[in-house]
């Protein structure tokens, strides 16, 4: 059993209760953090979370891989931030949530449309638009593809915002 500022007895009792819809996000939202014990053992763990107690999320063999995990782990929490609509065989809305708020914002707000579309692409802009919004988790993926991806990736918004013009 973890160790808890809360009584034995009071844990088990809690066992018999219904965790909220928002449970998820409890769980898994949040910062995450990698740490290597050696060259071959990468382990995510919660950001107050030390390998001495507490067991990992997941135990990888490349660190990028480890880093990856971190950066995603947060979003199994968050709703799908692009839904599609189907208007017409061919014709279908692009749809945004702004927000976590699923109750009043459950249908999306129209941002686009597109001829045809996949759940591939669908998950791809969900993903992009969760590290869009979490620079933690934009971080541990830029550290994830390694220091010529990053330089690059400088390079390139050099230029993109001026710089080189």
């Amino acid at each position: 059993m973890d160790k808890s500022i809360f009584a034995a007895d009071f844990l088990d009792l809690l066992e018999t209760g219904e965790d909220p819809p928002s449970m998820s996000e409890a769980e898994w939202g949040g910062e995450w953090k990698v740490v290597s014990l050696d060259r071959d053992r990468h382990l995510v763990l919660r950001s107050w979370e030390e390998p001495a107690r507490d067991r990992p999320a997941a135990i990888f063999t490349e660190r990028p891989i480890a880093l990856q995990c971190a950066a995603v782990l947060p979003l199994e929490a968050r709703p799908r931030l692009v839904l599609i609509q189907t208007v017409a065989p061919a014709n279908h809305l692009v749809l945004v949530r702004d927000t976590y708020d699923t109750e009043t914002r459950a249908e999306g707000r129209p941002i686009g449309e597109v001829q045809a579309f996949s759940e591939n692409q669908v998950l791809a802009l969900h993903l992009a638009g969760c590290f869009a919004r979490s620079p933690l988790a934009l971080a541990l993926l830029l550290e994830a593809a390694g220091p010529t991806a990053i330089r690059l990736v400088g390079e390139i918004l050099y230029r993109r915002l001026g710089g080189g013009a």
